[in-house]
């Protein structure tokens, strides 16, 4: 008898034993697949937060460079714009430029002079004192040209002082010029200039000169240069 209470009590035992750790293994199994799940959904709440992080900085950064590429274009293209061209001479500017060409041709051929007040420099060069007062030194010559003709326009055309026997120069206080009767090259009529728009950088005028008794047209390309009118060509 008291065999058959000790089997029966150890047979408990063991059923409580094996259904105890049944119970605590499904139990940890439970709490880990609980634990698992937790940590997903906060990854995956996590998730959603990065990503929009990231594209916001992306869109952010991707703008910021177009902003200053367009800045760029902007500058780039203002820095390059040409600059715009001068209007085109007035009536009164066209007659000034014709004068100009014929005082040039003056210059040429000869201002009026004392031909009792004469010199005669080592070259054999005969000058004469000029009586215009509106020119009374070299200097005024040279500002008169520099005022109305392109450098290059002079250096070509119109040599007056940097020669051997310059058409110009200035002894006691006063202006002589050489003395060479010649004839002049222009006698513009009375006719009213006429300007086009002939180039890109100018402009030309356009007058008539009077070749022994025919009416010629005299072609005067022009310029805008330190805000004046300034021959370039002469055709």
């Amino acid at each position: 008898m008291k065999r058959t209470l000790i089997s029966i009590a150890v047979i408990s035992m063991l059923a409580c034993t094996v259904g105890c750790g049944s119970s605590n293994s499904s139990s940890s199994s439970s709490k880990a697949t609980a634990a698992t799940t937790t940590a997903a959904a906060e990854t995956t709440t996590t998730a959603p937060e990065t990503t929009t992080a990231a594209t916001t900085a992306a869109t952010t950064a991707a703008t910021t460079t177009a902003e200053a590429t367009t800045e760029a274009s902007t500058e780039a293209s203002t820095e390059g714009e040409a600059p715009s061209k001068a209007a085109a001479p007035t009536a009164q500017e066209a007659k000034e430029i014709k004068d100009a060409l014929a005082m040039a041709d003056k210059f040429m051929y000869g201002l009026p002079t004392d031909e009792t007040q004469t010199f005669t420099d080592g070259n054999g060069t005969e000058y004469r004192k000029v009586t215009d007062t509106t020119f009374t030194s070299t200097d005024d010559v040279k500002n008169y040209m520099n005022d109305h003709f392109t450098d290059d326009f002079i250096a070509e055309n119109y040599n007056f002082f940097n020669s051997e026997n310059p058409k110009f120069i200035d002894k006691d206080g006063a202006l002589y010029t050489e003395y060479r009767p010649i004839g002049g090259k222009y006698h513009f009529t009375d006719d009213e200039p006429t300007i086009e728009e002939t180039f890109a950088d100018g402009y030309s005028v356009f007058v008539k000169n009077d070749d022994y008794g025919m009416a010629v047209q005299v072609e005067i390309a022009v310029i805008k240069m330190d805000d004046k009118w300034k021959i370039t060509m002469v055709k």
